[in-house]
């Protein structure tokens, strides 16, 4: 993770090779599983209780990166519910994932 000097409130991690797997929940087996995302994306996660610094911002700002909201337990299990044809209604219809949005 990545934290601010002279600013510990400020926290930057990034996620890649994210998978997934509902069985076999040894952690060691690391690469065992499906992906959650492509392996060319990569999950930035900007944690603060306050506002970003002003050079945070304009990194952003110019990398045109903004702000969506994604959980990883979230998306694997609205998945789940589909492929179990748990779900009903207009998601089950459209297909609608309301976690993989962020990524297109």
């Amino acid at each position: 993770a990545f934290y601010e000097n002279n600013n510990s409130d400020l926290r930057i991690t990034f996620d890649h090779d994210i998978i997934t797997r509902r069985y076999d929940f040894d952690i060691t087996k690391r690469d065992e599983g499906t992906p959650m995302i492509d392996n060319t994306h990569y999950i930035m996660e900007i944690k603060t209780n306050h506002n970003l610094p002003m050079w945070l911002t304009e990194v952003l700002c110019t990398s045109k990166a903004f702000s969506s909201s994604y959980s990883k337990y979230g998306y694997e299990f609205f998945d789940y519910l589909q492929q179990t044809n748990t779900l009903n209604g207009g998601q089950m219809k459209c297909g609608l994932n309301p976690y993989s949005k962020v990524l297109k």
